[in-house]
């Protein structure tokens, strides 16, 4: 009878650690997940936002441009105090914080300083989005790059 209960008691105790151990591997795999969707969700909402600022439709001598095409006719003419403008026209319309820098994309992929920047934060942020541009009209630079920093 004694042999009986310590097979019982043996099965009940392993038992309870196997659904321990099962218990835990589901949950911290359940929270690790949870924190990735988030941070895949917040990375997302930033790229919307960077889309969002090149896509956004500007007046420029009566002529409707696209920000991105405002950001190329400035690095074409060499106008960095228009890009600055409509930049910072963009950022208090919106309410919204951070920074914008422009790069010829070669100089951007060797840690170069931007050609064009505005910010309206001291703080530059850790979210950040980056898309390049094709630049057709100008040899020397091909394509620029844009970051977007919040």
């Amino acid at each position: 009878m004694m042999d009986d209960f310590f097979d019982f008691v043996f099965t009940v105790i392993a038992l309870f650690f196997m659904l321990f151990f099962v218990h835990v591997a589901l949950n911290s795999s359940a929270d690790t997940q949870h924190d990735a969707t988030l941070t895949t969700i917040e990375q997302f909402q930033h790229d919307e936002r960077l889309f969002h600022y090149l896509h956004a439709p500007v007046f420029l001598s009566e002529q409707e441009l696209l920000m991105k095409d405002l950001i190329l006719l400035c690095v074409n003419t060499n106008q960095e105090d228009l890009f600055e403008e409509y930049a910072q026209n963009y950022f208090e319309f919106n309410n919204l914080e951070g920074s914008i820098l422009i790069y010829d994309s070669a100089e951007y992929q060797q840690g170069k300083s931007p050609l064009y920047s505005q910010s309206t934060s001291i703080l530059s942020g850790k979210k950040k989005s980056v898309l390049e541009i094709p630049n057709v009209e100008n040899e020397k630079i091909p394509t620029i790059t844009v970051v977007f920093r919040s």
